[in-house]
């Protein structure tokens, strides 16, 4: 099951004031990445900015540390403008406020919907991808050169999702790994190989997302991009993804 604000909430509103400790317990250090809308700065210390979100429902609050310095944005942007927040849940509060930590916060643009990486970002995109896999149930990967990284996002996917990577160059210490991996964490990850791409492309559920680099080594840790594609070319790319596994050895 994906983790969203409105999920956590529930659960801590139907759970009496005695169980919620333990209960909040089981999300604290989970990965996330939410599309929130910005509320207000609670708090400004220097360039560090306390600040709260909300679900576009507005029914769950969000709070988290940003460097203004880091998303500049912040100073111009609104009441209610859509961000997207990755950081990794630190606490909910008495009041059900969820407090995340290792805050970053991107601008969501409706008709190029792309986030970038600068150097020397590695963590950042490692998190944003983690909090895309978190609870996935159907995950698809196409890397030319896929290594212990990508098994190290994989491992916040549920036990026995449905995991297809496709890659370039597969050689027998990887798939040792692989089956390694399948055992610890009761997965069962198809592999095949295949030359049929330059781009890389993550399909989570139903979202496809392009990732400029190779996630092996983040490509250096140099700039790079994540494009995350509107619904009709992800229907196509999709498709194609089924034609290239068919035809995958």
């Amino acid at each position: 099951m994906e983790i969203t604000p409105e999920k956590i909430k529930e659960i801590f509103n139907n759970a009496t004031p005695y169980q919620r400790d333990d209960i909040m317990k089981n999300y604290v250090g989970q990965k996330i990445c939410w599309d929130l809308n910005f509320t207000e700065i609670v708090q400004k210390v220097d360039s560090s900015l306390l600040i709260l979100l909300k679900t576009p429902s507005n029914h769950t609050g969000v709070s988290c540390n940003i460097d203004e310095n880091l998303f500049p944005l912040i100073k111009i942007i609104p009441s209610g403008t859509p961000v997207r927040l990755v950081g990794t849940i630190d606490k909910i509060s008495d009041f059900g406020v969820i407090k995340i930590k290792e805050a970053k916060l991107h601008e969501i643009d409706d008709e190029i919907n792309q986030i970038y990486f600068p150097y020397g970002s590695r963590e950042e995109l490692v998190s944003f991808l983690e909090g895309k896999i978190l609870g996935a149930k159907n995950i698809i990967i196409y890397d030319s050169y896929p290594g212990e990284d990508i098994l190290k996002l994989l491992e916040s996917a549920l036990p026995k999702a449905e995991i297809k990577l496709l890659g370039k160059i597969i050689d027998e210490e990887f798939l040792k790994k692989i089956n390694a991996f399948n055992l610890y964490f009761n997965q069962n990850i198809d592999v095949k190989k295949t030359n049929i791409s330059h781009a890389r492309f993550y399909i989570i559920n139903d979202e496809v997302l392009q990732v400029d680099s190779s996630l092996k080594n983040f490509g250096g840790n140099k700039t790079t991009m994540v494009h995350i594609i509107n619904p009709k070319i992800a229907e196509t790319i999709k498709k194609d993804f089924d034609k290239w596994w068919n035809e995958a050895t």
